[in-house]
Parts: C-alpha cells; sequence; structure tokens
C-alpha cells in the first residue's frame, strides 16, 4: 500500500480540525453560558464569600475567592482583571497566581483530559487540592519585607470584569465576546492541526520527541506524549486539545500515557502565555515557573505509585478506527 502524500495527509488535518472546532464549541458555548448566567444571579460573588476563610489560610484577602471562583469556571484573563481591585502586594500575587495557574478554566479543560483518559472528579480533585497545596506552602516558603510587601502597581482598572446592568446589552456583550473566542479558536485549532500532521509528515515530530524523552523521563512522562506536551505548553491546554485529541483517536497516545500526561499538564501547562500574564503584573519567573513544575513532577510519579500497586487501574478507551495497536 503506498505511504500517503502530503496532499492526502493536509486534506485529513482539515476533516479532523473540523471535528474538533465542532466538538470544542459543544464544550465553550454551554460553559460559557453557565459562567453567564451564574455572574447575572450573584451566585458567584456569593460563593466568593463563602470562601473567605479559606483564603485567608493561604495568605490572600478574602477578596481574592471571588478571582479563584473566576479562575475556576472563567480563565485567567478574568482573574487579571480583576488584580487591580485587590489590592495584593507582590508576595500575595504570587500566592494567587500559583493558584490560579493550576485551577482555571475547568469547565473547558476538564472536558479535554476527560477525552483523553482522565475522569473530571480525578482531574478536580488534583487540579484544585494541587493549587491549594501550592499556594499554601508557597506562602510558607516565600519571604517578607522589602520587594515581596511592595503593592502590585497595575494600569487599565478592573472595566474588562465589568458587565452592564440591563439583561439585553450583557447578552449581547456575552454574545459577542464568545463569538470572537470562538473565532480564535476555530483559527489556531485549524492551524494547529495541519502543522502538526505536517511535521509528523515532515519526521519532525519524531526528531524533537527524542530531543525532549529524557526530560520527560524525568517527570514521569512517555516519549510518545512529547507531541501534545509541547503544544500544551506553548499554547495552552484548550488549544492544545487538538493534538491531545488526534494523538488518543489514532492509538499513538494510550489511555495509560495520556491519563500521565493529563496529571502533569494539569497543573503545569502554557509555560509561556500563562506565565507572561502574571510576570507582566511584576511576579517573578522562576517563582511562577518552578514550584508548578515540581508539583507536576510529584503529581506524575504519585500517579504512577498508584498504578504499581494496583490502587487505581487505569480504563482503556475504545480503539478508534484506524488506530495503530
Amino acid at each position: 500500500m503506498p505511504s500517503p502524500t502530503l496532499r492526502e495527509h493536509l486534506a485529513e488535518s482539515l476533516r479532523r480540525s473540523a471535528g474538533t472546532i465542532a466538538w470544542l464549541i459543544r464544550i465553550m458555548v454551554p460553559a460559557s453560558a453557565v459562567v453567564f448566567v451564574l455572574r447575572r444571579l450573584g451566585i458567584l460573588e456569593h460563593l466568593g464569600q463563602l470562601l473567605e476563610p479559606l483564603m485567608s489560610v493561604i495568605g490572600l484577602p478574602g477578596e481574592a475567592a471571588m478571582a479563584l471562583i473566576s479562575s475556576v469556571l472563567i480563565n485567567l484573563y478574568a482573574v487579571i482583571a480583576m488584580v487591580p481591585a485587590l489590592g495584593l502586594d507582590h508576595r500575595q500575587l504570587v500566592i494567587l497566581g500559583l493558584l490560579c495557574l493550576v485551577a482555571h478554566n475547568f469547565l473547558v479543560e476538564l472536558a479535554v483530559t476527560r477525552r483523553t483518559g482522565t475522569p473530571v472528579t480525578r482531574m478536580v480533585a488534583v487540579r484544585l487540592a494541587g493549587g491549594l497545596f501550592l499556594a499554601w506552602t508557597t506562602s510558607i516558603l516565600l519571604p517578607s519585607g522589602g520587594f515581596w510587601n511592595e503593592p502590585v502597581v497595575v494600569g487599565g482598572g478592573t472595566a474588562a470584569a465589568a458587565m452592564p446592568a440591563d439583561l439585553g446589552p450583557a447578552l449581547g456583550a456575552w454574545a459577542i465576546e464568545t463569538g470572537r473566542l470562538l473565532l480564535r479558536v476555530t483559527v489556531i485549532v485549524s492551524v494547529l492541526v495541519v502543522a502538526t500532521r505536517w511535521l509528523q509528515f515532515a519526521g519532525i515530530t519524531d526528531r524533537v520527541a527524542r530531543l525532549v524523552r529524557h526530560p520527560l523521563r524525568l517527570f514521569g512522562l512517555p516519549a510518545a506524549s512529547a507531541p501534545a506536551w509541547i503544544v500544551a505548553n506553548t499554547l495552552g491546554l484548550a488549544y492544545g486539545a487538538a493534538v491531545l485529541r488526534e494523538e488518543a483517536e489514532t492509538g499513538r497516545l494510550d489511555a495509560a500515557d495520556g491519563d500521565l500526561l493529563n496529571h502533569h499538564l494539569g497543573v503545569s501547562h502554557s509555560l509561556i502565555e500563562d506565565t507572561a500574564l502574571f510576570v507582566a503584573l511584576g511576579a517573578p519567573v522562576l517563582w511562577i515557573i518552578v514550584p508548578r513544575l515540581a508539583l507536576a513532577l510529584a503529581v506524575v510519579w504519585e500517579r504512577r505509585l498508584e498504578r504499581a500497586v494496583g490502587v487505581t487501574p487505569i480504563r482503556t478507551r475504545p480503539a478508534a478506527p484506524g488506530s495503530v495497536p
């Protein structure tokens, strides 16, 4: 049987990207609508008040509870919009940053990890508990005084988080923002899938995988996870869904390996964009990156230990048509 041509690879890429885009739309539109309703009803604010005692334990003001809720249900941009109103110092900014970098965008990202081998309940526990643990340990380790107690100065205010009071304008603003997001996702996912297939066709993916296989082994990850790991750490987990879904459905990343990768990426992904958001506000870059990588290493090796002693066997997915054993 002749090898597929580049044209056939690209045609298959477009077909797969269309399926992935449709899948993401089915996730993102309902998730965004749920958050819109919760904000209109004032439920998000009420949840923030309930979490105030927890915030004090990890060294954050009670108002930061709203940032955590917004992080979990929306994304990191909602958190960034709230920072000017919170009156944080640099120490609190690092703590809040690590908490939200681990626990954010659950409605979309947990659907991605569920599709690639890990139950939602598992990932909620790992990311929420992991984020709180990381924030708590960081609050103990971070020094006090000097730079760390200087207030964070951010321009721009909190207008980005505001919502029109009337239902009609608010619904219109939500529809426009959601449409922009979906357009951005469509473009990025299409380019990403086509580029990924071309890199595989040209053999570049295999060469990159060989370069990063030793660092991945340190983190307890298989070499087969290299393509998805690279994409998720450059473009983020939501956009990396295209590659994660591709690797899972073609059988290159089986359920067990996908589960390990999900645990790593759940607590440490988007090392460029997400990190830059908090560094731009004044957080030291190493304090934003190194603790997440350390937690990712610990979480994956703990998962491998569970597997070794038979505590939580991995449920296998049915093989997709055309997958490679």
